[in-house]
């Protein structure tokens, strides 16, 4: 198991101030059984160049060059090329603990799971912290912090650790905080959603818990996620794709729902949810009709006001089902 080989797709685009820091991290892993696959996106910085001067020096590292398609896109290149026994997707303005991968490799060797999933710290770059609230900085510090969700050694089925995600507010649908089987992706054909732009995470997890059984969760931030002062989220035509990419994504687990079966409707739920819950921060009516859309999209406008009524409906019966559940433990428990 320890000689196995760790795929690592990397997409590319602008990132010259930081693909070293991501590179290196690599570099220093004590587990050194990998290849790097790097996809340049249509870049027009230099960091092409860096990674190449990389590749000189180690063969491990690969470098794919493309027109600007978008991060799926570059994703789904690097599965087809890919050749490792596991999968894992990095950010190429991010880095990762020295040992990350020789974690993950002996929980897959012990447990003989599908899934490893980790937490992950925020690196707060100077121009964040000035243009964030302090409250802001206190909660992104503890926002991938999920250590109160385990159930004790973090062995569980993937749908429990969704619940438990879910009731305690901690769902989380990055990528770059799980490493999986590889023959989970290829067997099922699982690749990401070229048609969106953001929430790609999202739909290719749900797609992949479709078919995943057990997971092992591990309580360590082995995942530094860095956080510029950048505020693309805000501008007018990123505000716009972000809500056709709401409206897009509930709408597809909303036709997915009717041909699902009793436990997958579970986590096809809590997927609702998690984009429902990322809904509320364009709440405002008039956010989407300043951009065009509930003109354009009316009948989806309604689906998806319905949708977020109807799963902050749902959630609060999960959580009155989860207190009753503790409540009759500790009646057992109080027994003897």
């Amino acid at each position: 198991m320890m000689n196995k080989l760790i795929s690592v797709i990397i997409p590319m685009y602008n990132t010259e101030k930081y693909i070293s820091d991501c590179l290196n991290s690599l570099l220093k892993q004590t587990y050194t059984n990998f290849e790097a696959i790097v996809i340049n996106d249509g870049s027009t910085d230099r960091c092409g160049e860096i990674v190449k001067e990389y590749m000189k020096k180690d063969s491990r590292f690969k470098l794919i060059e493309q027109k600007n398609q978008g991060a799926s896109a570059a994703r789904n290149l690097g599965i087809e090329i890919a050749r490792g026994d596991y999968l894992y997707f990095l950010d190429s303005d991010d880095f990762i603990h020295e040992k990350t991968f020789q974690i993950c490799m002996s929980c897959f060797e012990a447990q003989k799971v599908d899934m490893v999933t980790f937490d992950a710290q925020c690196v707060f770059e100077d121009d964040y912290l000035k243009n964030n609230p302090p409250e802001k900085i206190i909660r992104m510090s503890k926002f991938y912090d999920r250590s109160d969700v385990s159930n004790g050694n973090g062995l569980m089925e993937l749908s429990t650790f969704l619940k438990l995600c879910l009731f305690n507010n901690k769902f989380r649908g990055n990528l770059w905080i799980n490493m999986i089987d590889m023959d989970v992706i290829k067997k099922n054909r699982i690749r990401f959603d070229n048609k969106i732009t953001y929430y790609e995470d999202c739909i290719f997890l749900y797609f992949l818990s479709k078919n995943i059984k057990k997971i092992k969760y591990l309580p360590e931030k082995l995942y530094y996620r860095r956080l510029t002062g950048s505020s693309l989220m805000t501008e007018n035509n990123t505000s716009k794709k972000i809500a056709e990419n709401l409206f897009y994504c509930i709408n597809l687990l909303e036709d997915e729902y009717q041909e699902i079966n009793h436990e997958q409707k579970m986590v096809n739920k809590i997927f609702k949810q998690m984009l429902c819950a990322a809904a509320k921060l364009y709440r405002d009516k008039s956010f989407y009709e300043a951009n065009g859309i509930v003109e354009i999209e009316n009948e989806r406008w309604k689906l998806f006001y319905h949708c977020l009524d109807k799963y902050r409906q749902l959630i609060e019966e999960y959580e009155k089902e989860y207190n009753k559940a503790i409540s009759d433990i500790d009646a057992i428990l109080n027994q003897n």
